[in-house]
């Protein structure tokens, strides 16, 4: 594989996260002495879909060299300094990490593919999985994708077959549409399942004074 120029897109409203820019700090040093050039790109606005599509316009718009990957990191994530390097090595037109969502009950934010007899692929020792939604927090995309792909490449909506407890209108986020596009053009869709490991979601929680009970 020739040397990549990878677009470092982090979608973002005014603030990042300190664990973000120093694991991104830490990522950047380490793609550059492995010799992969990065570009660094942000976009703050408060529509999660419509900063997506204006940095990969973004992205696919410098030439010097032409960008050959785009790799996403939330403003609200911790990887990995060695993530991109490792990404890159698999060679696949989308790969990423799954994470924890931040709020209770902490449940995994993407989706595997189950193998013909309805089973899910055991990831405790890690390894490499197809995915039928990859969410976009760490993952990395080919520039191709984007090419054969007709924009807008991300977008939200509603879908009554996935109205579920918690969601009686049933979103459908703007990463998981973007996954469901790669899969209709015939791109692969995969889960490191050893990144998803070590891949941290920044989350807040408010801690008080509980009164104490009268005597």
């Amino acid at each position: 594989m020739s040397t990549p120029t990878v677009a470092l897109c982090i979608p973002s409203m005014s603030t990042w996260c300190a664990d973000t820019a120093l694991s991104i700090i830490a990522l950047v040093q380490r793609a550059t002495k492995c010799g992969i050039k990065v570009i660094t790109i942000n976009y703050q606005c408060c529509v999660i879909s419509h900063s997506r599509n204006q940095l990969v316009v973004k992205a696919l718009s410098f030439n010097d060299p032409p960008v050959t990957h785009i790799l996403w990191v939330d403003s609200d994530m911790s990887v990995p300094h060695t993530a991109l390097e490792r990404l890159l090595a698999h060679d696949k037109d989308v790969v990423g990490s799954f994470y924890s969502r931040r709020t209770f009950p902490h449940t995994t934010a993407g989706v595997l593919t189950p193998s013909t007899t309805g089973e899910f692929p055991d990831v405790s020792k890690g390894g490499l999985h197809p995915a039928s939604l990859m969410p976009h927090g760490c993952c990395l995309v080919k520039r191709k994708v984007y090419e054969a792909i007709e924009g807008p490449w991300y977008f939200e909506h509603y879908d009554a077959n996935v109205i579920c407890e918690g969601d009686n209108f049933g979103h459908v986020s703007e990463d998981a549409n973007f996954t469901i596009q790669c899969l209709k053009h015939g791109f692969e869709v995969f889960c490191d399942a050893d990144l998803t490991f070590e891949t941290g979601h920044v989350g807040t929680t408010i801690f008080d004074c509980g009164r104490p009970d009268p005597k």
